[in-house]
């Protein structure tokens, strides 16, 4: 189906017949022609006749944005979906490629060559950023791609559940493929993977840790987070409790939204991406083998 970027008005009483028929449609659903004029002359106050409505449905319908029933009409949820992941992407690259430099929560930005860290000020902050770059540099992709993510805990699921399942069939429907590997052995890592498990995503645990608190390989990118050592401990404790023994608000401000240095490597380099998809699959397989970083990788920590 193609996509109609017919956008309705978001403002109250103006707007097109078409945008008063969308607004209804949303509030209330299957309803006949009829309904429909007498609903849009009674909430809107619409000076327009029965055979402008009529009209206006029958465009509607022939763009494929309202379905017409034995009932009446309603809105088609393709329609729907299509505009989302259409708003998602503009949303996607504008947010990861051109408000880099503006973005809440960035205390600053060095760089060298290819190399650029970013510091944040909350762990959020960084995450926030991680999920739209790495966003981006995926489904932007063309050519089928492999990405990683190592982590110390995988925790995303406690707050992103369905937006992590959406990015997994985002995923699989352009041909990527997406693998966590985790060092964590507590019981909310098994219980969080196996979710990942469930939606299609190959999970290793028991990793050997990392000098850094997690990293991301997507395309030509390797990424690393690092954050202070309260936060990790603090992640650690509580990735050995339970689901229900977790408390969500201390959590949260104890640990992501908790003022202190988050520092973010971005590194782009086809070469050290290619030698870190390779370590992290022998990683996932061996459990026992040590990464090793390169003298690029390790000149870029000392821009910090």
């Amino acid at each position: 189906m193609s996509l109609n970027l017919y956008l309705p008005s978001f403002e109250p009483h103006k707007g097109t017949v078409k945008d008063f028929i969308l607004a209804i449609l949303a509030d209330q659903w299957p309803l006949a022609p009829k309904r429909i004029y007498f609903v849009l002359k009674k909430r809107y106050a619409k000076s327009c006749t029965y055979q402008a409505v009529f009209k206006s449905l029958t465009e509607l319908r022939e763009h494929k944005i309202v379905v017409q029933t034995a009932q009446g009409y309603h809105i088609n949820l393709d329609w729907i979906k299509e505009l989302q992941s259409y708003t998602d992407v503009i949303e996607t690259n504008y947010y990861a490629k051109e408000k880099v430099v503006s973005l809440d929560g960035v205390r600053e930005i060095k760089g060298d060559g290819d190399i650029q860290v970013l510091t944040f000020t909350t762990y959020f902050d960084a995450e926030k950023y991680l999920y739209y770059f790495v966003k981006y540099v995926v489904l932007r992709s063309k050519q089928p791609q492999k990405q990683y993510r190592y982590v110390q805990h995988e925790w995303r699921p406690l707050f992103y559940l369905r937006t992590e399942y959406q990015y997994v069939q985002k995923l699989r429907k352009g041909g990527h493929q997406l693998r966590i590997l985790s060092s964590g052995k507590g019981r909310l890592d098994k219980h969080f993977l196996a979710m990942y498990n469930e939606f299609g995503v190959q999970t290793s645990s028991g990793c050997p840790a990392m000098p850094f608190f997690e990293a991301h390989v997507s395309g030509d990118y390797f990424i690393q987070v690092y954050v202070p050592t309260e936060i990790t401990e603090a992640l650690d404790e509580a990735f050995a409790l339970s689901v229900t023994q977790l408390k969500i608000s201390h959590l949260i401000d104890t640990i992501f939204l908790k003022p202190c240095k988050v520092k973010v490597m971005v590194n782009k380099d086809r070469d050290l991406a290619a030698k870190m998809k390779k370590e992290f699959t022998e990683q996932a397989s061996s459990k026992n083998r040590v990464t090793a970083f390169s003298s690029k990788s390790d000149s870029a920590l000392r821009l910090s």
